[in-house]
């Protein structure tokens, strides 16, 4: 495959920012606005998925464009502003069914626009900061069961099983070394919910199973799922095991 275009314009980039460290609006994205995404998704894990699509798309490029100065400067601090948003405000939708009351916030939508003269970097941003808050929240109270998709993000268990689990695997600080989400709780899932089987997390006993696994002092998050054991268990290969089922 030829190089991303993105790649190529963005080492031009890298020699173009000016002693103001502003960066260079000579890009033409071809990703949709992240403020449509914001205007469109009716729950935050949807949300991330579409993001999570653009990054897995361009991850290569988001990571080489993250590293320059300039744009390492401007997504920084988006991904702090979203990570910085209430978590409960990412539990349900505003008036019109979306998320685009979120974009009213103090500076976000001028941040996202100005990080946004490089697109890849920016849904890296984004995504990050979602992941460091709002996703990991609304995951800490689903009680039914998730369809995984290309692009979804999926929660694993965070810091804290370090301090209940001594030397557990993988440690947390190795998690997605080199990747978008590296540093994170989370993984990006890379099949379609088309392919091979349907993959779903199944929340719906996690209360029973969190009461009589732990005790109260010594719980971990409750990200814990069950899979039916009718099916051979498999790994996508990227740390995710999971049961098969024929969709």
């Amino acid at each position: 495959m030829p190089p991303s275009p993105w790649l190529r314009q963005g080492t031009r980039q890298n020699r173009s920012v000016n002693r103001d460290r502003s960066v260079q609006p000579n890009m033409t994205s071809t990703s949709t606005p992240i403020a449509e995404h914001f205007e469109s998704a009716t729950d935050v894990l949807d949300l991330a998925r579409l993001l999570g699509i653009g990054c897995l798309d361009e991850h290569a490029v988001a990571q080489e464009l993250s590293k320059t100065r300039a744009v390492k400067r401007l997504c920084g601090k988006l991904e702090q502003l979203i990570a910085a948003i209430d978590r409960d405000a990412w539990l349900s939708p505003g008036p019109d069914g979306t998320f685009s009351h979120i974009l009213d916030l103090p500076g976000l939508r001028a941040a996202i626009e100005r990080a946004e003269t490089c697109p890849p970097a920016a849904y890296r941003a984004v995504l990050r900061g979602l992941c460091a808050g709002g996703v990991p929240r609304r995951y800490f109270v689903e009680e039914g069961k998730i369809t995984l998709d290309r692009g979804s993000i999926v929660q694993l268990v965070g810091p804290r099983i370090d301090e209940i689990i001594e030397e557990s695997t993988p440690h947390h600080t190795t998690t997605n070394a080199g990747h978008i989400l590296e540093g994170l709780a989370q993984q990006i899932y890379r099949f379609s919910a088309g392919d091979l089987a349907m993959v779903q997390l199944d929340f719906t006993y996690r209360n029973e199973l969190d009461e009589l696994t732990w005790t109260k002092a010594g719980r971990l998050p409750r990200i814990a799922t069950v899979q039916s054991m009718s099916r051979s268990a498999w790994s996508f290969g990227d740390g995710l095991g999971v049961n098969l089922r024929r969709s």
